[in-house]
């Protein structure tokens, strides 16, 4: 999102630490280029929802996902070491819905399903999280498509 990132990532790999992106897909040319650049060394993404409840979960209407879905694509077929990340929230995620997002996500490298946690900072109030084996639940169901999945939270 920031014009001058990749100057910014420059001068802290100049220092001699490693760089960690974290994105929501939004400016696959701006990721491509960063990691062109080879001063990445790790990116964390956030699958907000399935492509068709994309708009819907991030309170966009009509919302264009083809960003977001050329950036997942840059990450899976590219060499960079990454991972992809969902917030399991009841009110937005159903079973299916996860499952759906494994098939999308075939061959990725990692994914996380993350128990979502209520607080002060949220954007929208009165979300709720998944019990921890409702969580292992959809572990279990979605590890036989996208074996590389673990959970975070629980």
């Amino acid at each position: 999102m920031y014009d001058n990132l990749d100057s910014f990532i420059d001068k802290v790999k100049a220092q001699g630490f490693l760089v960690k992106v974290d994105t929501n897909g939004s400016y696959p040319n701006k990721l491509e280029k960063l990691l062109a650049s080879g001063c990445v060394d790790y990116v964390a993404m956030d699958i907000k929802n399935t492509p068709e409840k994309y708009a819907h979960t991030i309170g966009i209407n009509n919302y264009d996902i083809s960003p977001v879905i050329e950036s997942v694509d840059i990450l899976r077929f590219g060499p960079i070491q990454y991972e992809f990340r969902t917030t399991v929230v009841r009110e937005l995620h159903t079973g299916e819905d996860l499952i759906s997002i494994a098939r999308w996500l075939s061959n990725a490298k990692k994914y996380y399903l993350q128990t979502f946690v209520d607080s002060e900072g949220v954007l929208q109030r009165g979300m709720h999280s998944y019990s921890d084996e409702e969580m292992q639940q959809f572990l279990s169901n979605i590890i036989e498509i996208l074996p590389n999945t673990e959970l975070r939270g629980i």
